[in-house]
């Protein structure tokens, strides 16, 4: 876990846009100026080989949010509801499900079967306030999903949270 803290308009949605489509195999390029001007492209994996170990899916804070969430138990709901997408293999046009709709298409290739994470995320059988208020069970329900998805070769999982501005920081267009 880790966090890209900047001002409003630097550039951290597009960060965690570059590192999924890196993941993905979906980047366009992305590039750095090294000393003397010259671009060169940069990688965040040393091969395709490392990088399909990684699967990227990406939800925005507001899809989140939630009265009972803190900072002791944010990840687990954050990380359930981000492969939510992919287990139900159902895609509307938001950033998230276009995002997992591209890992889904990268799983499909190694067999992928959606019911077997719906099945092992227990989805249908706990509401949103189960998911948010019992940390141990939510844990558990994203450890049966990795375990799946180990199945299919993803040693590990990035979930990019975007949008975490204050409401102040919203209000004022970050200024």
């Amino acid at each position: 876990v880790f966090a890209v803290v900047a001002p409003w308009g630097v550039g951290k949605t597009r960060l965690g846009y570059e590192i999924v489509a890196q993941v993905n195999g979906t980047s366009r390029g992305w590039r750095y100026r090294l000393p003397g001007g010259a671009l060169a492209d940069a990688h965040i994996f040393e091969s395709d080989a490392v990088r399909e170990q990684y699967l990227a899916l990406y939800i925005r804070y507001s899809q989140i949010a939630h009265a009972q969430l803190n900072l002791d138990n944010w990840f687990a709901p954050a990380v359930y509801k981000a492969l939510t997408p992919l287990a139900k293999a159902s895609f509307d046009g938001s950033i998230q499900h276009q995002i997992a709709k591209q890992s889904h298409a990268r799983l499909m290739a190694e067999g992928f079967d959606a019911a077997r994470l719906a099945e092992a995320m227990e989805l249908g059988k706990h509401d949103e306030a189960a998911i948010y208020g019992e940390t141990a069970l939510a844990t558990r329900l994203c450890n049966a999903a990795y375990d799946v998805l180990k199945t299919f070769g993803i040693r590990y999982v990035t979930v990019v949270v975007d949008e975490l501005e204050t409401a102040a920081e919203r209000a004022t267009g970050g200024m």
